[in-house]
């Protein structure tokens, strides 16, 4: 027999977990967890350990969504994507994998990939470990001709030297497309005038939602 008058009982709020599984509670208690249980000791091998603990928790799946029928949205809360739903499709991933990675004080974007038309085909996630100044071209433009090769290595060199030059915050949305935008017009310059050529680049379409992606959803 229940009594009517008793005050519901809240349960406490517990939190399970042991020292050989990162605590999922916040994204920056997440990968901090990973990286001293994996003990890596470069930013390469920080970004492997990340992936291979993305792959234990979470899996392939559906788009997680929110809402009622007909009104839904992407699920925004990367905490709850990664420990209700547990699954997603590859704009979660790709979402989950930068927001650890920034979580981690390092540079990542979500990249959003278009096939000539305005809705988008795959999403991924680029990110950066790289502390030797090295700037990295696909080897599939090594033996390419005309201007296109040689101008995607002038716009890379010219992120490097934004990047030296301190004027821009890696993770700011409106520094991103000011980043683009010159890298943009100093290969343009380049074909033109030291390669005497009139086939410019056109700028490709620039994503810069990452600027915040999850990192601060559940506070510091």
């Amino acid at each position: 027999m229940t009594n009517a008058k008793a005050k519901p009982y809240r349960l406490p709020q517990v939190w399970v977990s042991c020292d050989r599984w990162p605590d999922p509670g916040r994204l920056k208690t997440f990968v901090r967890d990973i990286f001293r249980i994996e003990r890596p000791r470069t930013d390469e091998q920080r970004a492997l350990a990340v992936y291979r603990w993305i792959t234990r928790t979470f899996m392939w799946g559906g788009q997680t969504v929110e809402g009622p029928p007909n009104m839904w949205a992407v699920e925004p809360d990367l905490i709850k994507t990664l420990n209700v739903h547990g699954y997603g499709y590859c704009d979660g991933w790709g979402r989950l994998f930068s927001a650890l990675w920034q979580a981690a004080g390092r540079e990542a974007y979500k990249i959003v990939i278009y096939n000539d038309t305005p809705v988008p085909a795959h999403t991924l996630s680029e990110i950066w470990y790289n502390d030797a100044d090295v700037v990295y071209i696909d080897e599939q433009y090594r033996d390419v001709d005309g201007g296109f090769a040689s101008g995607l290595v002038v716009h890379e060199f010219t992120h490097y030297l934004q990047d030296k030059s301190g004027d821009f915050e890696s993770l700011s949305c409106d520094d991103s497309i000011a980043r683009e935008r010159e890298a943009y017009y100093v290969q343009n310059r380049y074909i033109i005038e030291a390669l005497a050529r009139i086939d410019t680049i056109l700028p490709s379409h620039t994503t810069c939602n990452y600027a915040n992606a999850g990192v601060d959803t559940q506070g510091d």
